[in-house]
């Protein structure tokens, strides 16, 4: 995996989680939805932590070799590499809180 499918997977499930109340209310099919987001998140609350860090090392073994890629653009962020590796961990947070703040909002559209 890399910064760029974070960013990507953060994109995608945070319009996910967008979806107002009443649209969830109004239709079954928008509740699972946004269930199937939440778990998503859920899935890989763990293995996002791991993903940052190796990318951080990395960059550091290529610098201390000469090569400077840190304003390299990642694409999906459209940003250089710097601040993407500096902002995946709020944006990964963000999104997490996100998820968690739907999850009690739907809980009694679940019932």
């Amino acid at each position: 995996k890399t910064i760029s499918d974070l960013y990507d997977f953060i994109e995608t499930k945070a319009q996910g989680l967008n979806k107002i109340d009443d649209e969830i209310q109004q239709s079954q099919d928008n509740l699972m939805e946004v269930m199937s987001v939440i778990r998503d998140v859920r899935l890989k609350i763990d293995s996002v932590p791991e993903l940052i860090a190796p990318q951080k090392r990395c960059v550091q073994i290529l610098r201390r070799h000469g090569v400077d890629i840190l304003d390299d653009i990642v694409l999906a962020a459209g940003q250089n590499l710097q601040d993407c590796l500096e902002g995946a961990p709020m944006a990964w947070e963000a999104l997490e809180k996100k998820t968690f703040k739907k999850k009690e909002d739907i809980l009694p559209m679940q019932m």
